[in-house]
């Protein structure tokens, strides 16, 4: 966990050095295939489009109740269709990759749950007060899946989530 949260702070400091445009951080959750607690960085490297990764804390929940718990990542590149707004705002489309590592041990036997998978993504980001944005996104896309557990396969999963943050 330590090691992917180095990861990504180090890629979060590469981009800020390398592209100096506009920043958002967020927190958030994103629902494919599991979801991810987590937090958000997002980094416009043109008037149009921007970078998004995520890491947090994922959950998925099996048909017996039982919760598993591990690491989220997610990614995804965007294109805004505004310009007559600010940047980080207005509608957007994109591709997005998200990764879920998630187990479960008990007396009996330890339960895991890995997946990946890749889709379109919409939505709308508004910015209020100048600096509170508010993210809201929806699309699909088909996860791959490794697991011990009989109720889950690979296949097409919906994705929604939403996102509350900081823009500066």
């Amino acid at each position: 966990m330590k090691k992917h949260i180095s990861v990504f702070l180090m890629l979060s400091l590469f981009a800020m050095n390398t592209i100096a445009q506009k920043n958002a951080v967020k927190l958030g959750t994103i629902t494919f295939g599991g979801t991810n607690y987590g937090v958000q960085y997002e980094r416009s490297i043109s008037s149009h489009f921007s970078l998004v990764v995520q890491y947090g804390v994922a959950v998925t929940l099996n048909w017996s109740q039982t919760i598993l718990f591990g690491d989220g990542f997610y990614a995804e590149g965007r294109y805004y269709f505004t310009t007559d707004k600010d940047l980080l705002e207005g509608w957007h489309l994109g591709v997005n990759f998200n990764y879920i590592n998630t187990t479960i041990e008990d007396d009996f036997e330890k339960n895991y749950l890995e997946r990946f998978g890749f889709g379109p993504v919409a939505g709308y980001q508004w910015v209020f007060a100048r600096h509170i944005t508010l993210d809201a996104l929806f699309g699909w896309g088909w996860m791959d899946t490794s697991t011990n557990l009989p109720e889950y396969h690979k296949g097409f999963f919906p994705l929604i989530g939403i996102n509350l943050g900081y823009n500066f």
